[in-house]
């Protein structure tokens, strides 16, 4: 038997396993382990027990005297403690020699119980109170030996909890609901237990976007419990973090995590709804100068990575060039950094500092008095992506998004089709013609979402 199964243990259900072997005069019991939680059993047993006759034995030993009348045999009691209760499995009962060949299984359910395994012989009398072996004396010596094993191995059913969020990406101030269920949820008919323990918030970092006036939290306040059948709770999502439940299913302790992002008007893209980014190009924005001259001569496009820190799971910005006129920045695909350190980048941003069809100031260069957006206006060919920009995208393998004073915008170069347009066999720009179905944008305009 496994020496870490004992009473008074964890209420953790540990596997056990325990042999025993049959002694002369009848095998006792072993006693396998106590399991104080609810938790549902597969109970295997294996082997054979039975007898045989001592030849050397003189008496009234004769056919048809002992078939039925000594017998070989093994079974599982399960005693429960309270309320007190004793069932009994039976894996083998055999007349004569029992040979046991094929695993024998039983599913339980145990709550407060220890088990014990018994393997052994027994003798039954005739009609007349004694047996055909030996001598006919009272004391009915015996005449036969015990032999055989018995292994018994209890194993926990397989089960798991499934822990989701009816959305991983809200508005701050959304109230999120988290089922709980357990999967698969019998075995053979027998229910699979389950028990919340508790639920735990862990606020994302400030420099992730997380709330500074949240911290974390284990009481009762991490989320609202929706009892008796504690299979749903509410929070308010006030910033981005991750919800934990702790609970029991089938005695065994389990733990689930979800990540919850939070930010203003949520668009439903995994990057562009992540609290680092939303920030970084908030700075990006202001370091373009938009806001603050209306002279767009003296404002820059600016160019930032976006990167995933791999080890740290955090993602960051990182300015890469701002010393680009008003539409342009002097920086090539091939000078971006794709690795800083163990972080990787996911996405470019930069931005246009105009407003739909301003117009190019001087130091634009051939673009110069020209409105913004005088491709073409709209998905129909570039959307607000210049060619160089589609470019730029698939030469770097990820996503780009513009900021101008009207929304924010996405293109993915990766799968996209360039045409380039040259001249005098240089080529001057490239019109992404299956654009609009690799481009998105959003409107700054709504309220609340004026800024990023």
């Amino acid at each position: 038997m496994s020496s870490d199964v004992l009473p008074g243990d964890s209420p953790d259900f540990r596997e056990a396993s325990t042999s025993h072997n049959a002694s002369t005069g009848g095998g006792g019991p072993v006693f396998v382990g106590y399991y104080p939680d609810t938790t549902v059993v597969t109970a295997q047993a294996s082997g054979y027990v039975g007898w045989t006759h001592d030849n050397s034995s003189t008496g009234g030993w004769g056919p048809g005297g002992y078939d039925n009348g000594m017998r070989g045999y093994a079974y599982l009691r399960q005693k429960h403690i309270s309320p007190a209760a004793t069932y009994d499995w039976s894996f083998a009962q055999y007349y004569y020699l029992g040979q046991w060949v094929d695993p024998i299984s039983y599913n339980i359910k145990v709550l407060d119980s220890v088990f014990i395994l018994r393997s052994q012989s027994s003798i039954n009398l005739n009609s007349n109170g004694v047996y055909y072996c030996g001598p006919a004396y009272p004391q009915n010596p015996e005449c036969f030996t015990h032999n055989g094993s018995t292994t018994l191995i209890l194993t926990r059913a397989t089960a798991d909890l499934q822990f989701t969020a009816d959305s991983v990406s809200v508005a701050i101030g959304s109230t999120v609901k988290f089922p709980n269920k357990v999967i698969n949820p019998s075995v053979s008919g027998i229910g699979i237990p389950k028990t919340v323990l508790r639920y735990i918030w862990f606020p994302d970092d400030t420099s992730q976007g997380g709330d500074s006036s949240e911290v974390v939290d284990s009481s009762s306040t991490a989320c609202t419990r929706q009892l008796p059948a504690d299979s749903t709770c509410t929070r308010v999502i006030q910033g981005p973090g991750t919800l934990t439940i702790v609970a029991r299913v089938n005695g065994k302790t389990v733990e689930k995590h979800i990540h919850v992002n939070a930010v203003t008007c949520p668009v439903g893209d995994s990057i562009a709804d992540q609290a680092p980014f939303r920030k970084g190009m908030k700075i990006l924005w202001e370091d373009s100068g938009a806001d603050a001259d209306t002279n767009t001569a003296n404002n820059q496009e600016v160019l930032y990575g976006f990167y995933l820190d791999s080890i740290n799971n955090q993602y960051f910005a990182q300015q890469l060039s701002a010393n680009g006129t008003p539409c342009g920045v002097n920086l090539t695909a091939d000078q971006v950094p794709k690795i800083i350190g163990s972080a990787k980048l996911i996405a470019t941003m930069h931005s246009h500092p105009f407003r739909w069809g301003a117009i190019y100031p001087a130091n634009c260069g051939s673009m110069a008095g020209s409105p913004y957006g005088h491709l073409v206006k709209g998905w129909t060919v570039n959307g607000r992506a210049s060619g160089d920009d589609w470019n730029t995208s698939k030469l770097l393998g990820v996503p780009g998004y513009i900021i101008d004073y009207d929304g924010i915008y996405k293109y993915d170069g990766q799968s996209v089709n360039l045409l380039p347009i040259t001249s005098g066999g240089s080529i001057l720009t490239y019109v992404a013609t299956n654009g609009p179905s690799h481009y998105s944008d959003w409107s700054r305009t709504l309220p609340g979402c004026t800024r990023p």
